[in-house]
């Protein structure tokens, strides 16, 4: 009986957001409160990134239709593969850009 859960015990391990104020709410998203000027660009990259791969998604899907619905012409074919091209050239270039932010808040502004 010992190892059986009680459904009717309640422990304050599990507290619901609802339980707690708007103030502790915020307080525990910690990515709403930047300080400094290496959270905040890590933040807005980190957002950047996260539309930018919801695009790319979007794009894909796009030029796959575009292309299903060709029906065999070259200029919907040709369409539907520069738009894929564009896509995914768009894709590396936001991964590649962190990279660049870094190296320049590094070497040149002194952030780490």
């Amino acid at each position: 009986m010992d190892n059986e859960l009680n459904l009717n015990q309640t422990t304050t391990e599990h507290k619901s957001i609802l339980d707690e104020s708007p103030n502790e709410v915020l307080n525990t998203m910690h990515y709403l409160k930047c300080d400094t000027l290496e959270c905040w660009v890590q933040n807005t990259l980190n957002t950047v990134i996260v539309i930018a791969a919801l695009l790319a998604i979007i794009f894909m899907v796009y030029a796959g239709f575009l292309y299903i619905f060709s029906q065999g012409k070259e200029d919907k074919v040709e369409k539907a593969q520069k738009t894929m091209a564009y896509t995914i050239v768009g894709l590396i270039l936001v991964f590649i850009a962190p990279l660049l932010i870094k190296f320049v808040l590094a070497n040149f502004v002194g952030l780490r």
